[in-house]
């Protein structure tokens, strides 16, 4: 078999309310394509699990449910979650995941339905074992953070 050391392959699609380009160089087009496939369905994950306009995702079940009671969320959920408490704090609340709950009074945001509150990061409470609990209602949005966190599993990949 022949291999070209100068093989190209790029991918776009529309994920994560953007536009998702990927490239990837080496000698063989197929491991390439199954490469770039793998990283396109890891930021699909990410996309189900952490995005705000999905009523499925585990954010929109957080902002619906974790004011009434405790919400299991995959690993991934939590270490964003986790990363987003860290930068709250590290900026003494600069950067607030919380923010939605505004967003949605701009317009900028859809409703979606849900009920949302005056909360900050601090009324976050990250249970053991992935359990996330709000202390009052409020709306979170991982936004950029979510992008970020995408952009490292598909880089893994």
């Amino acid at each position: 078999m022949r291999t070209n050391p100068h093989i190209e392959v790029r991918r776009c699609r529309p994920i994560l309310g953007t536009f998702v380009e990927m490239q990837a160089f080496g000698t063989n087009a197929d491991e390439l394509e199954d490469a770039i496939e793998a990283a396109f369905l890891a930021i699909a994950q990410v996309h189900r699990l952490m995005s705000f306009h999905d009523p499925e995702s585990e954010i929109s079940l957080m902002n619906r449910d974790a004011y009434c009671k405790a919400v299991c969320v995959h690993s991934w959920t939590w270490r964003v979650l986790k990363s987003a408490q860290e930068f709250s704090r590290n900026t003494d609340g600069i950067f607030d995941i919380t923010i939605a709950g505004q967003l949605v009074r701009w317009n900028c945001l859809p409703r979606n339905g849900m009920r949302f509150g005056s909360g900050s990061w601090r009324d976050i409470i990250l249970e053991s074992a992935g359990r996330i609990r709000f202390r009052r209602p409020l709306l979170i949005d991982f936004g950029g953070i979510a992008k970020g966190f995408a952009v490292d599993r598909a880089v893994e990949i």
